[in-house]
């Protein structure tokens, strides 16, 4: 295979890894995947995501000869659905925890309006946040089905899965028991003290953002540079080496290591237990 068919064939494969659908994690009430179905892939997914990552390496490997960069890309592949995966659930979480506030706003509302909770639940549904909409209906269709009110906002709180809603949860079955204008009045104090501490995170995040963008930037720098030399055929020549190959392999461990220690410096708790989700 000459070179302009083995870039032709990377450039192939790029295609068809930036096409590639992927499914993420339902919202509501979900299973996991399992683990040979990465970020929702079917199994036609699936085989076209393996042929991507055989035929992006083997490209790479006619292009450089160098063992080390193709089992890179390889790996890179490999691991690009789970990524998409956990940046799509990691968005979809943040937008879940910054919806509550308004859905409580929504119930105090509907409660002091004189609708009874189960009622006032049923009618948020239909003017919330879209990333709370599908674990509200489906709280809303549990209780419509005869489910007990404790254990279907358990299964809310087990299928949001984080601080702020099982807190929100906690509150909703303390509303119930109370009743009247206690309920309201709680209410609408959970919803000032989660604006508080999403206003809180959201300074932490961007004070932290520095650390974050240096990280990258450090992990990125010196492939680029090595993208540079390898356009020189003396510099590339120098990496097909057995020698050449482990320094590529020492980098390339380095430099992962590297990214994940700066970045957990520079992410809060809360924003490492979503990712871990």
């Amino acid at each position: 295979m000459t070179p302009s068919m083995a870039a032709s064939l990377l450039v192939v494969s790029a295609g068809i890894i930036v096409l590639l659908p992927t499914g993420g994690v339902h919202a509501g009430r979900r299973r996991r995947s399992p683990w040979l179905r990465p970020a929702g892939l079917s199994a036609t997914g699936l085989l076209v995501w393996a042929v991507a990552a055989v035929s992006s390496a083997a490209a790479m490997y006619l292009l450089t000869g160098v063992v080390s960069l193709a089992l890179a890309v390889l790996a890179t592949v490999v691991a690009l659905p789970f990524l998409i995966d956990r940046r799509r659930r990691v968005a979809r979480d943040a937008a879940r925890r910054k919806s509550w506030p308004q859905v409580l706003d929504m119930l105090v509302s509907a409660l002091r309006s004189g609708e009874p909770l189960g009622a006032a639940l049923a009618s948020v549904c239909d003017r919330a946040p879209l990333a709370l909409v599908p674990s509200l209906t489906q709280l809303t269709r549990d209780l419509r089905h005869g489910v007990d009110f404790d254990t279907a906002t358990s299964l809310l709180a087990r299928d949001l899965a984080d601080p702020i809603s099982s807190r929100v949860v906690a509150v909703l079955n303390l509303a119930r028991r109370a009743g009247g204008r206690a309920a309201t009045d709680i209410m609408a104090d959970l919803a000032r003290h989660v604006r508080a501490e999403l206003a809180a995170e959201k300074e932490v995040v961007a004070r932290q953002a520095w650390v974050v963008a240096s990280a990258r930037l450090a992990a990125a720098a010196p492939w680029a540079m090595l993208c540079l030399t390898a356009l020189r055929p003396a510099g590339l020549e120098a990496f097909r080496s057995p020698a050449g190959n482990v320094v590529l392999a020492v980098a390339g461990l380095m430099t992962i290591l590297g990214y994940a220690l700066a970045m957990r410096i520079g992410t809060t708790r809360e924003m490492r237990r979503e990712g871990a989700r």
